[in-house]
């Protein structure tokens, strides 16, 4: 939009005197004004992510999130979700802390509405190999001030599984998945 338009938003030019279009382009300019700058910090976070390259070159991009965890990771977190470019070794690691009922086939609903901790993270491959004879990767990830000694596990085709996280009560295994398209009530 160039700012001849934006300024045909916010006045007629047309020479008319409806009060009510104009009104009605203001509440629309002010609408997006609101959400360009999300929309502007999520492309520059995405861009970053994936350091200038298009998703057709060989990057190896991820994208997981674990099942909704009855009992709580670390400082009452019930969800992780992971983005990040294994290239670049950048991403970001998102902790969910909201509760939520558990419909009859272990869907969670009705949750909490609290802000996620969102944490930048690196990821470095870590050069273990895989005595089980599956050929999986190990990286681990560090930058999360709230959890510590963090690792996942990634199939030959870099797709996520597992998150590792060896806590003073022990290691613990976290199954992942693709990032799901539900909301949650």
């Amino acid at each position: 939009m160039n700012y001849l338009q934006i300024l045909r938003c916010i006045t007629n030019f047309d020479g008319t005197t409806d009060r009510g279009s104009a009104d009605r382009r203001r509440g629309h300019l002010v609408i997006a004004l609101l959400i360009l700058p999300i929309y502007s910090s999520a492309l520059f976070t995405y861009t970053n992510l994936f350091s200038q390259k298009t998703i057709t070159e060989s990057v190896h991009s991820i994208a997981a999130e674990s099942f909704y965890l009855d009992q709580p990771l670390g400082k009452d977190f019930h969800r992780v979700s992971l983005l990040g470019n294994l290239d670049s070794g950048k991403g970001v690691l998102v902790l969910d802390p909201n509760t939520c009922t558990l419909s009859q086939f272990g869907d969670p609903e009705n949750c909490t509405k609290i802000a996620p901790t969102t944490e930048e993270v690196t990821f470095k491959r870590e050069e273990v190999k895989d005595t089980s004879g599956n050929g999986r990767l190990l990286y681990r990830i560090t930058g999360c001030d709230v959890l510590k000694d963090l690792h996942i596990v990634l199939s030959t085709e870099k797709t996520p599984q597992a998150l590792i996280v060896n806590a003073n009560s022990g290691k613990r295994v976290i199954p992942l998945r693709k990032p799901s398209t539900h909301s949650t009530k």
